[in-house]
């Protein structure tokens, strides 16, 4: 920084600021940060396709800065050095601005621009041009110019922020107003107005003729005013500084005005009456590196905290300690989230929203099919309290990946899907039929396997519901007796893939077969009794496969003891 007294000029102390800090090192307080930051974002040029110097070298937009790579002054390579020739032009043109506007519609966005501003003050530009010229002071050892990054000079009115700020903000309208437009070709002209196309995340070009609007006179598909287009570059901007602290989502709230970004899996705390939520990232191209905005839509009495209670229920128990811990009511969404995100998707689902399909790193396929599959809807659920017609998706993904860790072996994970399964059941459809159901089962086939040896003839399976979950339960009883190291519980998945009464009963007497020899005695009469009902039940309509895949998940009833039971 360079503060400038009448004639004097005096080099402040210079101030280094480093925008790789890493997640470790501690935030370093820079003297007069926020002047600084208002002087830069006034100086910057939208991109480098439009400098003020033609050559390329200067990457500042008005005389008050000078703006340059540090490689431009230690290269060894003349075409790529900054010269005084490139000074001395840079400066020319800015005293002649309105010569740099050469075709008819550019002349028209800079006079349109200019109206309200003030005049260019020709002896400070004059001045400032000759101090650098005969001052090169970043030549000096003293100076750091080894890296890649910029060197930038900021001249300031001596004890008088007000005015620098005033001067910073005029000359920074004067560059940015004429060519905040994608490109001034496409200007139309409205009474003294000039409207034209914005430059944010939309472009024209022969390359991208679907863009035209086909059926007006002026094809472009939008026209907004300077200063609409102004208001987007500033929207822009404040959206490529919230992505730039990791945080991707933004919060428009209506009627508090305000703009606010959130991380990945962080929500509002408080309640957004009329708003919009988008969801942005940091587009960079060859000219360019601006916010670009992929998930747009409205939102209304949104929050975290819910409108209505989750309880996560352990309908099937798991028998870990640590269970009970998640076994509870949620009443935020990012809480249930986090449960979600653990429980069906190994911790990936919160970073993947938006992410590519190559770029998701999950070993279980299955899983990150389901991911890509309905990740929409949780994002809908979870960011903008959106719950319409999601409840039957969710059903049968879970259910995929319930089957896919079962095969995999996992089965106290699926044993907590499952339960995840019916709490979000109840949760969206205020019913618990299919888990009310299984319980409804249970207790009555507890009842009958403890009666006496005497008594099981006295009881028959009464339909197709207890028929299923009893396949379930034996198929997972019999497993159990297996003496090898790992039994594969895919063993389930021929029970599941099969609507075939005849062919059930016979892959169930196989296994009894396989297994049989090792059944402990205090439970052989009650499993080949069950069985016995089983083999000889005729399935009335059809299988329950959900109430089969329970059976098989659920603690084994066969084992119990009449003394657990009271």
């Amino acid at each position: 920084m360079v503060e400038i007294d009448g004639d004097k000029f005096e080099i402040q102390e210079p101030i280094e600021i480093n925008n790789s800090k890493k997640a470790d090192e501690e935030d370093i307080v820079i003297r007069d940060y926020d002047y600084i930051k208002f002087l830069d974002y006034n100086s910057s040029l939208i991109s480098r396709n439009k400098p003020i110097d033609t050559k390329k070298k200067i990457h500042s937009n008005n005389y008050l800065t000078l703006f340059f790579k540090k490689q431009s002054i230690t290269t060894d390579d003349e075409k790529k050095k900054l010269n005084d020739k490139i000074i001395m032009e840079y400066y020319n043109l800015l005293k002649n601005i309105e010569k740099k506007y050469t075709n008819k519609k550019a002349k028209e966005a800079y006079k349109s621009a200019s109206k309200n501003l003030e005049e260019i003050d020709e002896e400070l530009l004059e001045k400032i041009e000759k101090w650098v010229l005969k001052n090169k002071f970043w030549e000096d050892n003293k100076y750091d110019l080894k890296d890649k990054s910029y060197f930038k000079i900021f001249f300031v009115l001596k004890n008088d922020k007000k005015r620098t700020k005033e001067l910073y903000k005029n000359e920074g309208k004067r560059y940015l107003l004429p060519n905040i437009y994608n490109k001034n070709d496409y200007n139309v002209k409205v009474g003294e107005k000039v409207v034209g196309l914005n430059g944010n995340n939309i472009g024209m070009n022969s390359k991208k003729p679907f863009l035209e609007n086909k059926t007006r006179k002026t094809k472009v598909p939008i026209l907004t005013t300077q200063d609409e287009a102004l208001n987007y570059y500033e929207l822009f901007n404040l959206m490529a500084n919230i992505i730039s602290e990791k945080k991707y989502n933004i919060y428009i709230d209506y009627d508090k005005g305000t703009i606010k970004g959130y991380k990945n899996g962080e929500i509002p705390k408080e309640r957004i009456k009329s708003g919009v939520y988008l969801n942005v990232f940091l587009h960079e191209d060859k000219t360019k590196t601006e916010a670009a905005i992929q998930e747009y839509d409205t939102i209304s009495n949104f929050g975290d905290k819910t409108c209505k209670s989750f309880q996560y229920r352990q309908v099937i128990k798991t028998n870990l300690e640590d269970d009970k811990y998640e076994y509870m009511i949620y009443e935020k969404y990012s809480d249930i989230q986090r449960l979600i995100n653990g429980v069906l998707f190994e911790y990936k689902l919160i970073e993947n929203y938006f992410r590519d399909a190559s770029d998701i790193k999950i070993k279980n396929l299955k899983i990150k099919e389901e991911l890509l599959m309905t990740r929409d809807i949780y994002l809908k659920w979870f960011y903008k309290g959106v719950t319409n017609g999601i409840c039957n998706t969710l059903d049968k993904s879970i259910l995929k990946i319930i089957k896919s860790n079962i095969l995999e072996g996992k089965i106290i994970a699926a044993k907590k899907q499952m339960n995840l399964r019916y709490s979000l059941i109840s949760y969206f459809t205020n019913k618990k039929e299919e888990e009310e159901l299984m319980e409804e089962i249970r207790e009555y086939l507890i009842e009958k396997i403890l009666l006496e040896k005497e008594e099981q003839d006295n009881w028959d399976i009464e339909n197709d519901d207890v028929y299923s979950y009893l396949v379930g339960q034996i198929v997972s009883g019999l497993l159990s007796f297996s003496k090898a190291k790992t039994v594969p519980a895919s063993s389930i998945n021929q029970f599941l893939n099969t609507d075939n009464d005849k062919i059930i009963k016979n892959k169930l007497i196989r296994l009894y077969e396989k297994y049989n020899y090792s059944i402990d005695a205090r439970y052989y009469n009650r499993m080949s009794s069950v069985l016995g009902k089983v083999l000889r039940y005729e399935v009335k309509n059809k299988i329950n496969k959900n109430l089969l895949l329970a059976g098989f998940l659920d603690s084994k009833i066969f084992f119990i003891k009449k003394e657990e039971n009271k």
